[in-house]
């Protein structure tokens, strides 16, 4: 409809009602196809407080208007008797056309966190002490794995006392995640070469046999955002609890990546709120911090495909091993192995 007004700039005008995609909308109508644009943008129900921002010439050939809530249109008018000649409306049942948008492996836990908090005084130190709080959370899970294996291979790798225990009729064997592996991958995932290792251990300390969720603040981010609108440090801790809850579960996944530094331009989609359904991000919602937490040989697999394939996707990872998107593979370390049993239990 855009190509009909830019060939017939005097006699067509189109009117967009929208309350997502306006920065796409402007981006191709008016520094592609050159069209002017105008932006009315309501920020209430009532439409009393409205803005209006201008792309182009003062005659403008598009016309959008961004209430809050609304069911989305574009109609295409005659410029002299403003009669709509075609209009286009949502379908109750069609299905919502979106996008997922990719960024690169390295520094990803900071990206996030910079699109999710407030443009405040002392953001960029909440941020880093995030990735503390993140690093510890990942620690503290990780002593808590374990994976079940038959008594026969029980035997077999001559594992016994604390390296495993029995549940009812289940043997599980502690899943050991070297905590070295933990600290490069938090600093790939964050960016951050500098993590301190003491201060994440003060909060291993901290966290240890405590459940991730519903703790109080620390007092390092309470300082932080003492100043802050009462709005919005009274949401910081429970916005940013619920982000490193997620995000620890990527920084153990990257935990087993062989080679971090091959996967610095690695793609993943925005929303790390995708990892809330991994099976182990069930698991932790639940968690006492104190009981063991099973994990199946996948888990680390299910959680970086997750964010590989994006929300507009669904997988199933049951029966793979090895997904490919947008140029990028993840595989299992024993594919392509003649005996998958050399390939070490507790090894990336």
């Amino acid at each position: 409809m855009l190509p009909l007004v830019q060939h017939f700039p005097e006699d067509r005008l189109i009117y967009i009602e929208t309350g997502t995609g306006v920065c796409s909308i402007v981006a191709w109508a008016h520094v592609i196809l050159g069209l002017s644009v105008v932006v009315n943008s309501s920020d209430d129900f009532l439409h009393q407080d409205s803005k209006e921002y201008r792309f182009g010439t003062s005659h403008e050939q598009l016309t959008i208007f961004r209430p809050i809530a609304i069911n989305p249109s574009i109609t295409l008018l005659s410029a002299a008797t403003k009669d709509a000649l075609l209009k286009f409306t949502e379908e109750p049942d069609e299905e919502e056309i979106t996008s997922t948008a990719k960024i690169s492996a390295l520094g990803y836990g900071t990206k996030i966190l910079n699109f999710q908090i407030y443009w405040e005084d002392g953001r960029e130190n909440l941020i880093s002490e995030i990735s503390y709080v993140t690093t510890a959370f990942a620690i503290c899970v990780s002593r808590s794995l374990v994976i079940s294996r038959s008594e026969r291979d029980c035997r077999r790798h001559n594992l016994k006392g604390s390296e495993y225990v029995e549940s009812g009729l289940t043997e599980f064997v502690r899943y050991k995640v070297s905590e070295d592996r933990i600290y490069e991958a938090a600093c790939f995932i964050f960016g951050n070469n500098k993590l301190k290792r003491k201060k994440i251990e003060d909060y291993v300390v901290k966290y240890t046999e405590r459940p991730i969720y519903g703790m109080e603040t620390p007092s390092a981010i309470s300082a932080i955002v003492s100043d802050w609108p009462a709005k919005r440090k009274d949401r910081v801790w429970s916005d940013s609890c619920l982000t490193a809850a997620q995000l620890c579960v990527l920084v153990l996944a990257f935990a087993h990546v062989v080679d971090l530094e091959a996967c610095s331009k690695f793609e993943m989609c925005q929303f790390p709120s995708l990892l809330a359904t991994s099976e182990l991000s069930t698991e932790l919602a639940k968690w006492d911090g104190k009981a063991f937490l099973p994990i199946r040989h996948l888990v680390w697999f299910e959680v970086i495909a997750l964010l590989l394939v994006g929300h507009t996707e669904t997988i199933e990872d049951d029966r793979v091993c090895l997904f490919s998107n947008w140029g990028w593979s993840i595989y299992i370390n024993t594919l392509g192995t003649p005996d998958p049993s050399s390939i070490g239990m507790f090894l990336p």
